[in-house]
């Protein structure tokens, strides 16, 4: 019998014809709150048996296959995974099935020191053109 997601309203593995892959929610206590804050549900229990289907991970954040790169070939080996595993330290953040604000949005964050170069570009492509312009 295949392992029902913990998620509200979420019917993976419910349909007998489509199975979806499940992780257990993580050993590490900093880890596991993160998903329990993340998963739209209140007062809720952790058990063995508790699961969180794939639906609620992007597609980056599921590894579905294995790769192995041979130092005296040259070569990268690549082949599927049994069973796919997640990617370290994720959090699920999509969450179908619930209202559009439960999910978290799939915009990445620049970061300081990329946001702060491309501010000083901006910067010094605008002095370049205004200098131009004078001339």
């Amino acid at each position: 019998m295949p392992c029902k997601c913990s998620v509200p309203a979420c019917r993976g593995n419910y349909d007998e014809s489509t199975k979806v892959a499940v992780f257990s929610f993580p050993n590490d206590e900093r880890l596991r709150e993160k998903w329990l804050h993340a998963i739209p549900r209140t007062d809720f229990k952790i058990t063995k048996n508790s699961k969180v289907c794939e639906k609620h991970f992007k597609d980056s954040e599921v590894l579905r296959n294995s790769t192995f790169y041979n130092e005296k070939t040259g070569e990268t080996i690549s082949a599927p995974m049994k069973r796919p595993k997640l990617k370290e330290n994720v959090v699920p953040s999509t969450f179908p099935g619930c209202p559009s604000y439960m999910s978290s949005s799939s915009a990445i964050r620049e970061s300081p020191s990329n946001k702060r170069q491309r501010l000083e570009q901006e910067q010094i492509d605008l002095a370049v053109e205004e200098s131009m312009n004078m001339n």
